[in-house]
């Protein structure tokens, strides 16, 4: 695309781009077929900008998935190595870090065990509380209780946090509950939070003039254009 041209001249040259490509006329809003040359400038200027970057992005998004799946390929090599040599005790290791010889660069291979709901086991453990509810205190409003305040507040919440020592608590208290609805209720509450995996990632660094270690962005939103590269 020309630069520093007015908009009638680079719709010009989107128009002749697209005809080369085959491209006669577009479709608009309505799913009729437009010919280009009956386009507004500014709808086809915007329309070839739009298409031009999203296939700049998508190209991006390839070239990173592939830099990411060879950055995991030298890692879990690397790491097979530093468990040889003993200088990692156990798999259960975080991650480790890969650097160059004088220091002034490093790769941080980092492994976080995450914890999530099971929003399905979340909703069956749901109703055999409201039914442990119904059966335990069948002549009392479930909602004025007590306990059905607590456990929706902090279980069944729309928020993701996940509240650990109430679940906890729950269990220690289900021991000397024999309501089998209260059974199945932990039963299914403690396969809600009991879905884990893994999250990979990798930090890539080099040392500044003050010796400090500053990170490689690779995050689109915090990637400043106007920032020399080093």
């Amino acid at each position: 695309m020309p630069k520093n041209k007015t908009i009638a001249q680079q719709a010009g040259y989107a128009r002749r781009t697209l005809k080369r490509k085959g491209i006669e006329s577009l479709p608009d809003y309505t799913g009729r077929d437009v010919p280009i040359d009956y386009v507004p400038n500014l709808d086809l200027l915007r329309h070839f900008r739009c298409i031009e970057l999203l296939e700049e992005a998508e190209a991006l998004r390839t070239e990173l998935r592939k830099f990411k799946a060879k950055c995991q390929d030298i890692g879990d090599e690397m790491y097979v190595q530093l468990m040889e040599e003993n200088e990692i005790r156990d798999s259960s290791v975080g991650g480790f870090t890969m650097g160059t010889f004088d220091k002034t660069q490093r790769v941080l291979f980092r492994m976080d065990s995450v914890k999530d709901k099971n929003h399905e086991q979340l909703t069956l453990a749901g109703k055999y509380w409201n039914r442990f509810m119904e059966d335990e205190y069948p002549d009392t409003d479930p909602k004025q209780h007590f306990l059905y305040s607590v456990v929706n507040d902090l279980v069944f919440n729309a928020k993701e946090e996940i509240d650990t020592g109430l679940i906890n608590v729950m269990n220690k208290y289900g021991d000397r509950m024999k309501n089998k609805y209260f059974k199945k209720f932990l039963e299914h509450l403690n396969q809600a939070y009991d879905l884990r995996h893994t999250k990979r990632y990798e930090i890539f660094e080099k040392r500044d003039g003050q010796g400090k270690y500053k990170s490689v962005l690779l995050t689109y939103s915090k990637v400043d254009p106007l920032e020399e590269s080093s």
